[in-house]
C-alpha cells in the first residue's frame, strides 16, 4: 500500500535459517550472496596479488594490490585536485577500470567470518578511489607544508 515491499514471514524466516546454516557449515556455502543494495557479491576464499583489500592494518597495507593501488593514486593526485567534477569521477572510474585491468577484485573481509572475503562491486569503488585522491591530496599538502616551514 504505501509502496514499500515487504517479504512474506515464512520467506525471511528460510533466509535467517540458511544464513545461519551456511555460517555454521562452510561446505553449504553459496557461490554469491546480495549485498545490502541487492547486488550479487562473490564469497572469495583465496585473494590474489593484483586484489585491493579493504580494511585496515598490516594485512591490508602492505598487499601488492593495494601497493598498486595507491601509486595509481599518487599519480593522478595532481590532475585530480584542479579539474570538474565529471572530470574527478572519470579519474577515479580510471583507478578502479585500472585495477580491473590488471586482473584485480576490491575485496572486504565478511562480518562474520575474516578468513572469507566478498567482492565489492558498482559506485562504492568510485567512492573509494575518489576518497584516496582526498586523502593523498591532503598528505602530500600537509607534507609539502611542513617542509616548507623547516626550511
Amino acid at each position: 500500500r504505501n509502496g514499500l515491499a515487504t517479504e512474506t514471514p515464512h520467506v525471511s524466516m528460510w533466509q535467517s535459517q540458511n544464513k545461519i546454516r551456511t555460517e555454521l557449515n562452510p561446505s553449504r556455502r553459496a557461490a554469491s550472496i546480495k549485498n545490502a543494495h541487492g547486488h550479487e557479491s562473490k564469497y572469495i576464499h583465496s585473494i590474489r596479488n593484483d586484489d585491493v583489500l579493504f580494511g585496515r592494518g598490516k594485512k591490508s597495507n602492505n598487499h601488492a594490490g593495494n601497493i598498486f593501488f595507491r601509486q595509481l593514486v599518487s599519480n593522478m593526485v595532481p590532475h585530480y585536485m584542479n579539474c570538474t567534477k565529471v572530470q574527478k569521477t572519470s579519474i577515479s572510474k580510471a583507478i578502479v577500470d585500472g585495477i580491473h585491468k590488471k586482473g584485480g577484485r576490491f575485496l572486504t573481509p565478511s562480518p562474520k567470518n575474516p578468513k572469507i572475503w566478498v567482492e565489492v562491486t558498482g559506485k562504492s569503488l568510485r567512492t573509494k578511489a575518489s576518497q584516496a585522491l582526498r586523502d593523498t591530496y591532503n598528505t602530500q599538502l600537509k607534507q609539502s607544508s611542513t617542509s616548507w616551514l623547516k626550511n
